[in-house]
């Protein structure tokens, strides 16, 4: 409020006021706090005595289409406003106004998204976002993030905000304020492919006919990406710079293996460095990654490696690839790499090139306590020279598990069928195929 102004009241117990009803000089989405605001907050969430409860004004009209939502966005509509209020009293939340909930999206959206600076305010049941990030996957997300809040029946996209003092230049690409970066923004902004078989994630998968190794395999992996640093884009592509770190283990064992559990086959290991830049509806990755591999204990206690197989092997790796994802749905990307410094008596040809896409079918199949379900569809092809430039693939399909509206890691299940070269580092120069059902953890 101007301090040349009286402050008025816009919320009390008894009476809240609308944001279509907030006087004309007062910018939606700013609260004035009246005296007695501590008792209006607290009558919020603990019914008072003298007020009766209601059923929430927008549960009526949860069975009538819905205005100015997208038409992609999911339907969120239910006996309790949406997936998010277990812990609200009912009739509660559509008694605050406008600028109260706008400063309660607010506050989620920065938990959720600090890294993106988005920019809250709100007209009546519709929420209105601006400053909203260039990739359509991120802004997507955060869209239907707010879209299952609360008792918010629309959201709107504007690339101005209404709320920006006079004079400072806003824009869908803006800046976040006066920060120039932020230090472990929370997920990548070149999200790891889905089908690569040599991702570093926690993954738990049941192979069979796997023609290198055994009819029967278990393999075992823990490993996963972190984003380090993000330095804002200052360019004028508006585009944003990150340092990622990632790495893990791979595990593989012949469970069908007479007199024992579960022979150890191969392990391999790896870390890896990605550097990213990320504009708009492109990102680029280039990365630097070693790779070690090793042969199985068990394996080589029983004398069952090939003769002169090498206890491990190990080499580096060179990558650069190019995304691109016009929606929040759809994914594409190329890239190639060079192979160097592997061992003499392993020599790995140097030269790959990998093409890929992603395909998410029905965005709000499930959708649950908070958790959703989509399916997806994807494939990874790799032509390497060490096979004949042949291409081999790997293709996946299956469904996602996630927070609705999160960019955190997800649970996927999925049937994955690979064909061309061995993925075990140690037989990655053998042709084979297999057929497995697998479960991943991470982005």
């Amino acid at each position: 409020v101007p301090s040349d102004k009286q402050a008025k009241p816009v919320f009390s117990p008894t009476d809240a006021l609308s944001a279509s009803e907030l006087q004309k000089d007062e910018p939606v989405g700013q609260a004035s706090f009246p005296q007695d605001s501590q008792q209006a907050f607290l009558g919020l969430f603990w019914p008072l005595e003298d007020e009766p409860e209601e059923e929430c004004a927008t549960t009526a009209a949860c069975d009538a289409p819905e205005q100015d939502v997208e038409e992609d966005s999911c339907d969120v509509c239910g006996d309790d406003c949406g997936p998010r209020t277990w812990n609200v009293p009912a009739g509660r939340l559509e008694k605050a106004p406008g600028p109260y909930l706008a400063g309660y999206i607010q506050s989620l959206v920065d938990t959720h998204f600090y890294a993106h600076g988005v920019r809250v305010a709100s007209e009546g049941d519709k929420v209105v976002l601006s400053n909203l990030p260039s990739s359509a996957y991120v802004a997507d997300k955060i869209r239907r993030f707010v879209l299952a809040l609360p008792c918010v029946k629309s959201v709107e996209i504007r690339c101005e905000s209404t709320e920006e003092p006079a004079g400072r230049d806003c824009c869908c690409c803006d800046l976040w304020g006066q920060h120039k970066g932020v230090w472990f923004p929370g997920s990548p902004s070149f999200r790891p492919f889905i089908a690569d078989p040599r991702e570093p994630r926690f993954t738990v998968a049941r192979r069979w006919d796997d023609e290198a190794l055994s009819d029967h395999v278990l393999q075992v992996a823990m490993g996963g990406t972190i984003p380090v640093l993000r330095i804002f884009g200052s360019d004028p592509y508006r585009g944003d710079v990150e340092l990622d770190l990632s790495g893990g283990v791979l595990a593989y064992w012949d469970v069908d293996y007479p007199g024992v559990t579960a022979l150890l086959m191969a392990h391999d290991y790896y870390v890896a460095v990605p550097l990213t830049y990320q504009s708009g509806d492109w990102a680029l990755r280039a990365r630097y990654r070693f790779e070690s591999s090793y042969i199985g204990d068990e394996l080589l206690q029983r004398s069952l490696q090939p003769p002169g197989a090498p206890f491990s092997i190990n080499h580096h790796t060179a990558e650069l690839h190019l995304a691109w994802q016009p929606t929040g749905a759809l994914r594409y990307y190329i890239g190639a790499g060079h192979t160097w410094d592997s061992d003499p008596f392993f020599e790995l040809y140097p030269w790959f090139a990998e093409a890929g896409g992603e395909v998410y079918l029905w965005p709000c199949s499930w959708d649950a306590m908070g958790m959703s379900g989509v399916p997806f569809l994807a494939m990874h092809l790799k032509w390497a020279e060490a096979f004949g430039w042949n291409y081999e693939g790997t293709y996946a399909l299956g469904l996602e598990w996630g927070a609705s509206g999160s960019l955190s890691r997800s649970l996927r299940t999925f049937i994955e069928f690979h064909e061309g070269l061995e993925t075990a580092g140690q037989f990655s120069k053998t042709k084979a195929s297999h057929l497995a059902i697998k479960a991943t953890y991470g982005f």
